[in-house]
């Protein structure tokens, strides 16, 4: 039975195609590429590109509305990008960077230019090459011995695999700076020579170039604008002018092959994640002109073996050397007023630690995991330890603990089973009075306390 109603559907289709055709209609009307069925797919297309543009226009407003200026931010839109993942993958928003108009690339395939007032377009692709004032040339036609040179002037460089080899930028008067994008992922670029006119590199300027091995930085630069070098995961050697005052955000971050780094006497500061898994460097001597050291500024520099702290540095921010498992031996200058939470956790190579007398508290997991730790005096000054402190100093036999002390939090000593003696500069009747929170410090209440202890000095 149901064979018969199967049979019968087929000889309808076919009735229906008869009829058509006896009353003037064509095969190729029905089903060539002008045809109804065709007319009707490219409207269902058309239907879903505006379906899709008309969703991220609407994540576009929300992102807006996040902030309070009334124009879109990257975060904020990256927010409101990962709230329809339906339409863009949480790979490409990842992928958005640097400053307005950003492009975004939906599941589709299609891609959309957003500006930070909030208007969105589909994207129209370039060809590979070099757009500048004089227009657009190609690659081709600026190779000269397997050298490409360009004149610089408001260079927009197309995201392309077509620029290979060695890139010589030749001054040409008129330009002063990189643009934000400006060779981004062009990921065959081996070796760049950036003329001195040049004083700035524009955010994500050379952004994912993961075969760039070799750059030569001039020596006029003064600003490296965030991301400028992030993923050039094949560069060995960086040189940082004098000039330059800050690094920034993730500049150099995943740079993997980075093992040597000079930073001029002029810089003051080194950014959140500047050298965030360059794990190939083995040690950087940080200039007496830096002050502050951010967020997770060395995070998984694993095979750092050697740092040098100059006095003058007065903050050491969250997680900042987080994860560098080759460090032995750190000296934190009296400078340093504040360690961030988790700032050398995992650092399980760590052997000697020294800490600043200018501090008066130590963070939340600053030295957890620190395995190697075997002995470690706490300055006069100090009032609390944070939770998590010392998490897991397994090898950790001998504290001293000034009497400035009145908080230790939960967990500081958990798992310190070496932990035999604490010296402490204080009364037992003061030692009595310190709030020790939670009930995973045993190792530390369980340790001899030598009372009135005084440091050699």
């Amino acid at each position: 039975m149901k064979k018969n109603k199967g049979i019968t559907l087929i000889a309808l289709v076919i009735t229906v195609i008869v009829l058509l055709i006896l009353a003037g209609v064509t095969i190729n009307a029905i089903v060539g590429n002008e045809s109804a069925m065709e007319k009707a797919k490219q409207a269902k297309l058309e239907d879903e590109k505006g379906n899709e543009l008309d969703t991220i226009k609407l994540a576009v407003v929300d992102g807006i509305s996040i902030g309070d200026t009334g124009l879109l931010t990257l975060d904020n839109l990256k927010t409101a990008l990962r709230k329809i993942p339906a339409v863009v993958e949480e790979t490409e928003v990842n992928k958005i960077s640097g400053r307005a108009p950003w492009t975004v690339k939906a599941i589709s395939g299609r891609e959309y230019d957003i500006t930070q007032y909030g208007q969105v377009t589909e994207s129209t692709p370039r060809p590979a090459g070099l757009y500048n004032d004089d227009g657009y040339t190609p690659w081709d036609k600026l190779i000269e011995d397997g050298i490409i040179k360009i004149q610089f002037s408001r260079v927009i460089v197309n995201n392309t695999d077509a620029l290979n080899g060695d890139l010589v930028i030749i001054d040409d008067g008129t330009a002063t700076s990189i643009n934000v994008n400006g060779f981004m992922y062009c990921k065959n670029l081996t070796s760049v020579i950036i003329p001195e006119v040049i004083t700035a590199i524009g955010q994500a300027g050379f952004y994912g170039c993961e075969n760039l091995e070799r750059v030569v930085l001039p020596r006029n630069l003064t600003n490296i604008g965030n991301n400028a070098f992030c993923n050039c995961s094949s560069l060995i050697s960086i040189d940082i002018p004098e000039g330059i005052e800050s690094i920034g955000e993730e500049v150099f971050k995943g740079c993997s092959s980075l093992e040597s780094v000079t930073i001029g006497d002029g810089v003051t500061s080194i950014g959140k994640s500047a050298f965030y898994q360059c794990s190939s460097l083995e040690n950087i001597v940080i200039p007496s002109s830096v002050k502050s050291i951010g967020q997770n500024a060395f995070y998984n520099c694993e095979n750092l073996s050697n740092i040098t702290i100059p006095d003058g540095v007065t903050s050491i921010d969250y997680g900042a050397f987080r994860d560098c498992e080759g460090l032995t031996s750190v000296i934190i200058p009296n400078s340093v007023t504040s360690i961030g939470n988790s700032a050398f956790q995992g650092c399980i190579g760590l052997e000697s630690i020294t800490i600043s007398s200018g501090i008066t508290s130590i963070g939340n997991s600053v030295f957890n995991n620190c395995r190697g730790i075997t002995s470690i005096t706490i300055p006069e000054g100090v009032t609390s330890i944070g939770g998590s402190a010392f998490y897991n100093c397994s090898r950790l036999s001998n504290i001293i603990i000034p009497s400035s002390v009145i908080s230790i939090g939960n967990s500081a000593f958990r798992f310190c089973n070496n932990l035999i003696t604490v010296n402490y500069t204080g009364t037992e009747e003061q030692w009595g009075q310190i709030n020790i929170e939670g009930n995973y410090n045993s190792y530390l209440t369980g340790a001899t306390i030598n009372y009135n202890y005084v440091p050699e000095s």
